[in-house]
């Protein structure tokens, strides 16, 4: 009975928690709120960061442990998980080096804003798309490498497992919902793009005449 209450409230809370940030991200909601605050623009971004990672932590912290042990790699075997472990490490800065980091966290918004010279379209967040680098192999490589990292665990407790299940589905409803603002954005090229890339399986085959 414990197991199952657990299990009901640790997806309830991803359920909250994903339904949340889904809807701060759609841009629906943010010309809602702007069109309410149309100074709050060039801060969207960092705060809508600030509560993505408070709201985590407070995720992580309201988990019920369910004191199930799913598996326990015995030692030494427990020291391979260290390579799919290093591997999505490097894989996340990799991929980072095709972000624009200050974009992406809302610096260069809150920089742009203080110039007093931008339009509200330079106050906004800027989108760009990007097909090089890991973007070749797949549409959402920061996603994959993540996965990778919270799947190859020594050993699992089922609130853990139960929680990666969830992860890896806000992971794949976020990037539909993220894939339609690019098609509405990029139209076409990006159209093209999510045809010839796969999601989150790297093909390992660089895009061509994209």
């Amino acid at each position: 009975m414990e197991a199952l209450s657990g299990t009901v409230i640790i997806i309830a809370l991803y359920g909250i928690f994903g339904a949340s940030h889904s809807w701060l991200a759609s841009e629906k909601t943010k010309k809602l709120i702007i069109q309410k605050h149309p100074g709050f623009l060039p801060y969207y971004r960092i705060s809508y960061n600030i509560f993505a990672l408070g709201s985590f932590y407070a995720l992580l912290k309201a988990t019920p442990f369910i004191d199930i042990k799913l598996y326990d790699i015995p030692a030494p075997f427990d020291l391979l998980v260290l390579i799919p472990q290093i591997f999505s490490i490097l894989g996340v800065i990799y991929t980072f080096r095709y972000f624009d980091l200050q974009e992406f966290l809302g610096i260069s918004q809150l920089e742009r804003h203080f110039k007093l010279e931008t339009t509200e379209s330079e106050q906004d967040e800027i989108s760009t798309f990007t097909t090089t680098g890991p973007f070749r192999w797949c549409r959402h490589p920061l996603y994959f490498f993540c996965i990778i990292s919270c799947v190859c665990r020594p050993y699992m407790f089922l609130h853990y497992g139960i929680s990666i299940g969830c992860i890896i589905l806000y992971f794949i409803i976020g990037s539909k919902l993220e894939e339609k603002s690019m098609i509405e954005k990029f139209g076409w090229r990006y159209e093209h793009y999510s045809r010839v890339v796969p999601a989150f399986i790297p093909r390992i085959r660089a895009l061509k005449n994209h």
